[in-house]
């Protein structure tokens, strides 16, 4: 399965920190590649906007052993 950022969804508001929400096929596909937790940190100005998502993996033979391709 491949990632498709239609599954993807950024949620939160103004009070709480933004978080990331994974659906269908990219839920399934980061949990077999053994991701355990996402961080996000968004940043805009009036023209511009710009997001970063770090994906947290449990360490396990299986990790270490195959290419990650999300």
């Amino acid at each position: 399965g491949r990632m498709d950022w239609r599954d993807v969804e950024v949620f939160g508001g103004s009070l709480v920190k933004p978080m990331l929400r994974l659906s269908g096929t990219t839920a399934r596909v980061a949990e077999e590649q053994g991701v355990v937790s996402c961080i996000l940190s968004l940043t805009h100005t009036r023209r511009l906007a710009a997001a970063l998502i770090l994906l947290v993996l449990e360490i396990s033979k299986k990790n270490v052993d195959s290419n990650i391709t999300l």
